[in-house]
């Protein structure tokens, strides 16, 4: 509602579906208040007025066409009955557009305030959707894996997000019956499993993704002296580009983060189902490569063969360009033709 600040008796609603004097160019205020029938009134009982200074009579008298006659004989000069008229449009124009951006804003924070409520009723979805999916597998020898799993042949096996807890087989437990576990791997798809902080009685572990019970995904191992790589893991075996990390100092995290909030620098190393490939910093200008693969056949597709596929003949050239967007490297063959390729074993250009 606009209040004028002309005439504190004065209210005008900010309707958008009350514009009486739309296609009025003389006007020039779609939001005018008073009637066509009521403005005529005046203009037809004060001969030579204009219809702004009729406009402004009404805005004196409030709408009231009897008392919007008789002001003219209270003013002097008809022109202050039009300049009230435009100082009335003015301050109307400038109240409405301070209420479209108040409602806007409002309606903004609203829509806010509801899309996060939506999307914490989602994630609380997920995660009771995912503690109920929680399962228990105790192995012979001691290990436990806790996490999500998928039944197969009546069998459950680690599939998703999960933990497995192994024996440390240097530690003897001081109680016989007490199992002293290590973290062997920490699925980390989803919050709700938490971080496990290693001690000295812990052995190498992985986190990452489980399929069928094989680390397939993104992932990250830990070797015994605490190094590690992280990057992509097919059926149990590092594959692909990675990110070769440092033992973390000894007041530092696991994750190889110092005292200061300061993370280690990894360093790019390349792998092949399991088999150490070269270190990124390998791949300089002019270094020489032979890039071997199988014929018809991608690192993602399911091989049916019972004998080796046919591979390509291996490409030979010199590395004289990359691109860090794409992750690719362009090679020159020995026929000076080049050809983009992605080392990771994901696609070539």
């Amino acid at each position: 509602m606009y209040a004028s600040p002309l005439d504190q008796a004065l209210e005008i609603p900010f309707d958008p579906f009350r514009e009486l004097h739309k296609d009025d160019d003389d006007l020039a205020w779609p939001e005018y208040p008073y009637k066509h029938r009521e403005l005529q009134k005046v203009l037809d009982r004060v001969p030579g007025c204009t219809r702004r200074q009729a406009a402004g009579a009404l805005l004196v008298s409030r709408g009231d066409a009897a008392k919007a006659i008789a002001s003219f004989a209270l003013f002097l000069d008809r022109d202050e009955l039009q300049t009230r008229f435009e100082a009335e449009r003015s301050a109307f124009a400038a109240a409405k557009k301070a209420y479209i951006l108040e409602t806007t804003a409002r309606v903004r924070a609203q829509l806010e305030a509801a899309a996060k409520r939506g999307a914490l009723a989602a994630d609380v979805a997920i995660d009771v959707a995912f503690r109920s999916s929680i399962k228990a597998i105790r192995y012979a020898n001691g290990d436990k894996y806790e996490g999500q799993v998928l039944e197969r042949d009546g069998v459950m096996v680690p599939h998703g997000s999960g933990t497995m807890l192994v024996r440390d087989p240097t530690t003897k437990p001081l109680n016989p019956l007490e199992h002293l576990s290590v973290p062997k791997y920490t699925g980390a798809a989803s919050p709700c499993l938490a971080p496990l902080v290693l001690d000295s009685t812990h052995t190498a572990f992985f986190v990452g993704d489980w399929q069928h019970g094989l680390h397939h995904g993104n992932g990250r191992y830990y070797w015994d002296d605490k190094t590690s790589w992280e990057g992509t893991f097919l059926a149990d075996e590092m594959h692909g580009k990675g990110l070769f990390y440092p033992a973390p100092e000894e007041n530092g995290d696991d994750d190889g983060v110092d005292m200061d909030g300061h993370r280690a620098a990894g360093r790019d190393r390349y792998y092949y189902k399991g088999r150490h490939v070269c270190w990124g910093d390998d791949l300089v200008a002019n270094a020489r490569l032979r890039i071997h693969g199988a014929r018809g056949a991608s690192h993602s597709a399911t091989m049916m063969f019972r004998s080796p596929p046919p591979r390509e003949p291996p490409l030979e050239g010199s590395v004289v360009a990359y691109n860090a967007t794409l992750d690719t490297h362009c090679l020159r063959l020995g026929d000076t033709s080049e050809r983009w390729l992605c080392l990771s074993g994901e696609h070539t250009l």
